[in-house]
């Protein structure tokens, strides 16, 4: 029987229905069927009886759920105990660097990790790097895939507008914007302008962005509130009511606690 076999007993026990506990853990419900009926054959034993409201757990399921209890509440307090001698990888992208990670990193070593270690990729190869193993998680604004992946901190993230124009007066507007057409930044600007002309100006990274709004004529671009104190004080600074919602990413089978 496999650690993740527990908890997916535990949260179908607790919620007495598969399809709840599925949506409860992020699984398709055939996953959870499959995994309770792989218990049962290990233990040669039944542990739940289908009735008309839903499942009845059987009194050898309500024994298992003691022991699962005791062995998840040690297994959760041996991670927490030893987590304060483990150094944590997070991965994020230069723009999430200036928002999210100034505002975690302390708090992670509040959390007793004795070492925090930040990388800065592109968003294609933070997930890569996740998947190898090269990091432990990784802070993105993309959607992701909640049946490999889990969010362990969620938050939101204020935008503003920065230009080197008037660019309210315009009818034409030079855009400038990630290359990556899933970049949720790109996107908000875009439908803020869906009204107007405008022309898109592509980079693959910050730096040439924030360059370009220095640059070329008449042009605007879409950032995190908290990129505001590190930018031109020349440009235009335009606050407005979007935000951008960002996940701390770790694989499904993760045992990391934050």
């Amino acid at each position: 029987m496999e650690f993740n076999d527990l908890v997916i007993f535990k949260e179908v026990y607790q919620s007495g229905s598969f399809s709840k506990a599925a949506v409860n853990l992020g699984y398709v419900q055939p996953n959870i069927s499959h995994r309770i009926k792989s218990i049962e054959r290990q233990l040669g034993l039944k542990l739940f009886e289908r009735t008309n409201k839903g499942i009845k757990a059987l009194p050898a399921a309500d024994q298992l759920y003691v022991h699962s209890q005791k062995i998840l509440t040690d297994y959760h307090n041996m991670i927490e105990d030893l987590s304060k001698y483990k150094m944590i990888r997070i991965g994020a992208t230069p723009t999430l660097v200036y928002s999210v990670i100034p505002l975690f990193t302390k708090r992670l070593k509040d959390s007793g990790y004795s070492d925090v270690f930040n990388s800065t990729h592109a968003t294609s190869e933070l997930f890569q790097q996740l998947e190898q193993d090269k990091l432990d998680c990784i802070w993105t604004n993309r959607e992701f895939n909640k049946n490999k992946y889990k969010s362990l901190l969620h938050v939101r993230e204020e935008l503003f507008i920065l230009s080197n124009c008037d660019w309210h007066s315009l009818s034409e507007v030079n855009l400038v914007v990630s290359s990556d057409t899933s970049c949720p930044y790109r996107k908000e600007l875009i439908k803020i302008m869906e009204d107007r002309d405008y022309n898109l100006v592509a980079f693959d990274n910050l730096g040439s962005i924030l360059n370009s709004i220095k640059t070329i004529q008449n042009s605007i671009t879409l950032l995190p509130k908290a990129m505001v104190n590190t930018v031109d004080h020349t440009l235009h600074v335009t606050f407005i009511e979007k935000y951008a919602e960002i996940d701390l990413l770790a694989k499904k089978e993760t045992l990391l606690m934050i």
